[in-house]
């Protein structure tokens, strides 16, 4: 007979839910080994130049956390006029009041550009203090082939990183308290100045109902 699943039965691993034909079709992509500091595959060299997009985020929340206390409230206002045409958003409000906690979830969850010129405007007054001090940290952390020209990672050519620096980015975020808060929430509804919000992860690696589905998986972005 077929045994019946308890509370503690084991997620079906990964590797056993996917077709024995799968694919890898990402053009760059990494597995490293934060306990002994090392890769175990890599798409490219530790050094090579890639472009971050989004994934600067979790960047820009670390070093927002350094200068904001994660309930202090911010004010929606001039961040909106350096979001991109076509970019994803929070669905931030102009005058709208809403945490730092907050601004780190609509970055984690929906990606919201938006909520990202907000921490960054917030926290060393506007966008561009804020990059320089993003890219003065990434050189005192060790992230060394790292240069950032803005916080929401939309695409330009003097904005990369390497694998290395991802990968040192990633053990800053596990160790980052609010980033850990939302960085595994699948969807959320929250209210902000009085309407309510739907927030959904891009992450697809958390969201059960996704093909990409892991549950070993932590989130981050």
């Amino acid at each position: 007979t077929e045994a019946i699943p308890t509370e503690t039965t084991e997620p079906q691993p990964t590797w056993m839910t996917f077709p024995a034909d799968r694919q890898l079709t990402a053009r760059q992509y990494f597995v490293f080994d934060c306990e002994n500091g090392e890769f175990l595959t890599i798409s490219g060299a530790e050094d090579e130049r890639i472009y971050p997009a989004s994934i600067t985020k979790l960047f820009t929340a670390y070093v927002a956390n350094q200068f904001l206390h994660p309930d202090k409230e911010i004010t929606v206002n001039k961040a909106l006029e350096y979001v991109y045409v076509g970019s994803s958003l929070a669905d931030l409000k102009k005058d709208d009041v809403v945490t730092t906690r907050r601004l780190v979830e609509g970055m984690l969850l929906p990606s919201g550009n938006d909520a990202a010129y907000a921490l960054a405007i917030a926290a060393k007054g506007s966008p561009k203090t804020f990059v320089d001090e993003m890219n003065r940290q990434a050189k005192i952390l060790g992230m060394t082939g790292a240069h950032f020209a803005n916080p929401d990672g939309i695409h330009q050519n003097d904005h990369y990183m390497t694998f290395r620096d991802l990968a040192l980015l990633g053990m800053l975020a596990l160790e980052d308290p609010v980033i850990m808060q939302f960085a595994g929430v699948a969807t959320d509804t929250v209210a902000i100045s009085g309407e309510e919000k739907e927030w959904k992860n891009t992450n697809e690696l958390i969201h059960p109902e996704s093909q990409y589905y892991c549950p070993y998986a932590m989130g981050l972005k």
